[in-house]
């Protein structure tokens, strides 16, 4: 409630919102799709700040009923001098050995994931779950100690650095939980802010400095966008093969300024726009472990005058739309093979014609 109140208050200038009993209501300014670039006004990042401290009080993300295993990677990344936790997670089985000899020989695709501007690496335990039950590795940036000013490009050097130190530790440490595991499809992923990390992480070129010698070879971001960088010359050098996904009601990085933008500039000669309709910013990711980072997510949403409500599918629907593409494009970027493309293509096709995207 004091959230509510505190977006009123930073919005009155704009007279766009209102306060109406336990409910927060906004007038429509222009259309639906706001640039992100507003988030950039005077005491709201104050305001969201204090609202993750408030709220923010235990992160934790519960996959204890799932097949996956997890470590913890604490990691150095030399071209920021900084350190930050690389939360991997894998399908159960695959660290097994016996005598200190590991049991089967498979490789598995690895997915770096980058949570979004004031998330959590926490929000995405049902990506995590899907993606690891469908033999990956998926390993995520945990970044709370990021300042609320926005640093995108430090997010995609501890992207890659943390691509290459798992890569380098499978490859070469006997006793890494994953030696021996890892194949040579790396997928930078992310969510919002995440997902232009990834776009930058895509091309090894945007990164200085870049010590990193491992690089991604497929790109997925989650309605990826930040505010007060211009992404596109960031799209027009990634020759990555890529996935953009969106929703038709994203309001903090909404599809005409972004994804189609993206998507059209990305110079790929195998490249995927996938829009949900009814799809939000907010619900790609999730309340259940990431209770604060979501409400932050949902007010910011409001506050930028998005009729949350309006032909918006529930959330359940749009995991399900996203762990449903994101299985079939890393399916398709491990093994570019005609029948993983038809697969990919044929859902595509079907999901268009129910509407559904």
């Amino acid at each position: 409630r004091e959230l509510e109140k505190s977006f009123c208050l930073i919005r009155k200038s704009s007279t766009c919102c209102f306060s109406s009993g336990t409910h927060f209501t906004a007038w429509p300014r222009n259309d639906f799709a706001v640039d992100m670039s507003d988030l950039r006004g005077p005491g709201l990042r104050e305001a969201l700040l204090l609202s993750l401290i408030v709220l923010s009080h235990s992160i934790s993300l519960d996959l204890a009923n799932s097949a996956a295993a997890n470590f913890v990677m604490d990691i150095h990344n030399p071209a920021t001098s900084k350190n930050f936790d690389l939360h991997v997670y894998y399908p159960a089985g695959a660290d097994a050995k016996v005598d200190g000899q590991a049991t089967n020989s498979t490789r598995y695709p690895v997915v770096v994931f980058v949570h979004g501007w004031f998330g959590s690496w926490s929000c995405f335990s049902f990506l995590v779950s899907n993606l690891t039950a469908q033999g990956n590795i998926v390993a995520l940036v945990a970044a709370l100690d990021y300042s609320p000013e926005v640093d995108v490009k430090r997010l995609a050097s501890d992207q890659t650095c943390g691509l290459e130190q798992l890569v380098e530790q499978a490859n070469t440490n006997a006793t890494f939980p994953l030696y021996g595991r890892v194949s040579n499809t790396y997928v930078a992923a992310g969510h919002s802010e995440g997902g232009a990390a990834s776009m930058i992480s895509a091309n090894p070129t945007n990164l200085h400095p870049n010590p990193f010698k491992v690089n991604f070879t497929a790109l997925m971001p989650l309605s990826g966008c930040t505010p007060g960088t211009d992404m596109m010359p960031y799209a027009r050098s990634d020759e990555l093969p890529v996935m953009f996904v969106t929703g038709s009601r994203d309001c903090l990085c909404p599809p005409p300024i972004h994804a189609d933008k993206f998507f059209k500039a990305s110079p790929s000669k195998c490249k995927f726009l996938v829009n949900i309709n009814g799809g939000t910013h907010c619900n790609f990711s999730e309340a259940r472990d990431c209770q604060a980072g979501y409400d932050i997510c949902y007010a910011a949403e409001v506050a930028l005058v998005c009729e949350i409500g309006h032909h918006v599918i529930d959330r359940e629907e749009q995991w399900a739309l996203v762990n449903q593409y994101s299985s079939l494009w890393i399916n398709f970027a491990s093994d570019q093979s005609p029948n993983n493309l038809m697969a990919l293509r044929a859902a595509l096709m079907a999901d268009a014609a129910a509407d559904r995207l």
